[in-house]
């Protein structure tokens, strides 16, 4: 817990609650929203301002979704605007309000299923049903107002917000558990609370913060700029593959990112270090003997290398240790320490053992007493369950079994996929700072396609949980409990977010297919192209490959020894198996930079000062790469030098003794500021 992080319900006595800082107390001893809007934690104004950024957000992440298959995160940006605009300009706030305004403008991307589905029905020989997609005349020749667009439009969206919502109640399901484990620290989320915070606090820390995101721009402008003036002559700042110059079946790279250095500075050493042995092991050793025994085809660069790896053989083992390494530990080291003490113990291997991390066993039934005790939301989620089996039953997704055969695999897609499914990446996103889904497919794809599903329909329609919903607001309420902001605060501005980026994200994708077209040399339509060749995969094939529960629960139980005994993560052993070549190396330069700064000046050096400085970095690399973005090479190769003239001469100027800022000095002196008590 951080020293701006609030007692927990469970951590008062008996009857007694966190005081609610955004209520008044009226005579009749109620709580009241204050009308005052610097006691609010959500506004009108930052309702609007969040509305006006979700919608610039998820029109930028459509198209650099759609695009190159991946997206740009803007919560720190959000939280410097919203504290300028609102308390700067405006000359008042709290961290509260900041905080709901951030987590409403993230923006929410749905286009998948949609842009596959009309991939699909345009340009292959195949036939989807009218739900899903209208014709390939009214896609081909027709427009975005045809009538036919209203069911799958209607089901596209109802998809969307059935998925999402049991994410979301999946997440309140555990985030008490959650809450609990030190090392779930969910970097990115974290860096936007301390951001918040810092923004809000007067004084030195503030300063301080903000010196470190200006050297983060200098420095991440600086990179780009450089790899400008190298890229004519054949080289680059920003990532090096050796894979081409290696033996076959060797697979190394670097990436140079400062807030990846960040982010492994953040989280716990051991699964930094662990990753870096790891991925020696799995590209220097294991990947050349199964290219040698004919396996694993051989690739020629480091990412053809990796996914060649991942879905030919390295694809089970990863997800064994997974889900299996920690209960093993579990087990193990219970069994041990009753042997040792003679009797049983009811405490948590998390607790003991595993510094706090979440734990397969723990989370699981979490996850089920949470849906258990809380009796809404297992209603809810016994309700949305309902709902997707009616769905799925009544549009016969399904369509080579029968009724009952549908409805089973609903329910195990819904219910023991769904908890393992967050699990995977709570751990991933919560542990690491890194979200990816291409652990679905063995929980999905393949096991659909092992009992013998063809065809594209129920590869894109299958009923499932949106566990980046799950961690999305799991890391949000991480910012709450951070900046003092009520749970019931955060989950409203989530909700908040869904409803304009849904429906941004449908309009843009009508929009880019009828007025400019996809895929084409202007709009590539990349991650729409990779999407459709792993579905058609599946669809295609009749096939009961993919995955071998042999190496699946080999490699579980040896790393859940070796974790038992030995001082390793199984988080990293499998990161590094789900990562590319690139990562590890410089993932375990911020884990050794970790271990030199605790031993030299202490743990408490981190939480004070060292994590400002990741989150200034973290910052500013976002922050520059948004700007860089935005600027085609020519426009990049004028300005970012006048940037970096602008930033150096300010950083130098005010390196030992920055301005004091106004707005903070007033927030210092004024003894009845909502942050000044809360703080």
């Amino acid at each position: 817990m951080t020293d701006s992080e609030p007692l927990r319900d469970e951590e008062l006595g008996p009857g007694q609650h966190q005081p609610d800082p955004f209520c008044e107390t009226s005579e009749k001893g109620l709580d009241k929203p204050s009308k005052n809007p610097s006691m609010q934690s959500i506004t009108l104004r930052g309702i609007m301002l969040a509305v006006v950024l979700n919608v610039v957000y998820t029109t930028i992440n459509a198209y650099l979704g759609i695009n190159f298959g991946f997206g740009l995160g803007f919560g720190i940006v959000t939280v410097l605007t919203a504290y300028t605009l609102f308390h700067v300009a405006r000359g008042g706030s709290n961290r509260q309000e900041i905080a709901t305004t951030m987590i409403a403008s993230t923006g929410f991307v749905v286009y998948y299923m949609l842009t596959i589905s009309m991939y699909v029905q345009a340009y292959t020989v195949y036939t989807l049903p009218f739900w899903l997609v209208p014709s390939k005349d009214v896609l081909l020749y027709g427009s975005p107002f045809d009538p036919s667009w209203i069911p799958p439009i209607l089901f596209h969206l109802g998809f969307v917000f059935l998925s999402t919502l049991l994410g979301f109640i999946a997440a309140l399901a555990v985030v008490d558990y959650i809450q609990t484990r030190k090392q779930t620290k969910f970097p990115f989320y974290l860096a936007s609370g301390v951001t918040i915070n810092t923004c809000m606090e007067a004084g030195q820390q503030s300063r301080f913060m903000f010196r470190w995101l200006g050297i983060g721009i200098f420095v991440t402008i600086l990179q780009y700029f450089i790899n400008l003036l190298v890229m004519p002559f054949g080289f680059t700042t920003i990532s090096w593959d050796f894979t081409p110059f290696l033996l076959s079946g060797f697979a190394l790279g670097f990436i140079l990112n400062i807030s990846l250095l960040a982010i492994s500075f953040i989280i716990d050493p051991k699964v930094s270090i662990t990753m870096l042995v790891a991925g020696i092991i799995t590209y220097a050793v294991i990947s050349p003997i199964l290219v040698t025994l004919g396996v694993v085809t051989p690739g020629f660069t480091g990412m053809e290398m990796y996914f060649n790896l991942l879905f030919q053989y390295m694809l089970s083992p990863a997800l064994g240790i997974m889900l299996l390494s920690g209960l093993i530990v579990f087990g193990i080291r219970r069994l041990l320490k009753a042997r040792k003490s003679g009797e049983n113990t009811t405490q948590s291997i998390t607790d003991e053992t595993e510094g706090n991390t979440v734990g397969f066993g723990d989370y699981a039934k979490s996850y089920i007493l949470g849906l258990v005790r809380k009796r809404r939301l297992g209603l809810a989620y016994l309700s949305i369950l309902l709902i997707f089996i009616a769905v799925i039953v009544g549009l016969n997704v399904f369509s080579s079994y029968p009724m009952w055969v549908s409805v089973l695999i609903a329910i195990v897609l819904l219910l023991p996929i769904a908890l393992i499914d967050t699990f995977v990446l709570v751990k991933f996103v919560g542990e690491a700072g890194i979200g990816m889904g291409v652990q679905r497919l063995a929980f999905y794809e393949i096991p659909l396609a092992m009992i013998g599903v063809q065809g594209y329909v129920p590869f894109l329609a299958y009923p499932a949980i949106n566990p980046f919903t799950t961690t999305d607001l799991l890391g949000n309420m991480k910012i709450g409990g951070m900046t003092d902001t009520p749970r019931r605060s955060v989950l409203i501005a989530q909700l908040i977010k869904i409803f304009p980026g849904v429906i941004t994200s449908v309009i843009f994708v009508l929009a880019a297919w009828y007025l400019i077209g996809f895929p084409t040399e202007t709009f590539p339509a990349v991650g729409v192209l990779q999407g459709f060749a792993i579905v058609s995969i599946f669809a295609t094939t009749a096939t009961g490959a993919g995955f071998d529960f042999i190496a699946f629960l080999v490699a579980g139980g040896i790393v859940g020894v070796l974790a038992t005994f030995f001082p390793i993560s199984y988080l990293g052993v499998a990161l590094a198996m789900f990562l590319p070549p690139s990562y590890f190396i410089p993932f375990s330069i911020g884990g050794f930079i970790r271990l030199y700064t605790d031993k030299k000046y202490g743990k408490e050096w981190f939480a004070k000062r060292g994590q400002v400085i990741a989150v200034g970095f973290i910052a500013g690399a976002a922050i520059s790469q948004v700007i860089v973005s935005f600027l085609s090479p020519g426009l990049q190769f004028w300005i970012l030098p006048i940037w970096l003239v602008i930033l150096g001469v300010i950083l130098w100027h005010y390196r030992r003794d920055p301005p004091n800022n106004s707005s903070e000095t007033r927030n210092s002196n004024d003894a009845t500021s909502p942050d000044k008590t809360t703080n």
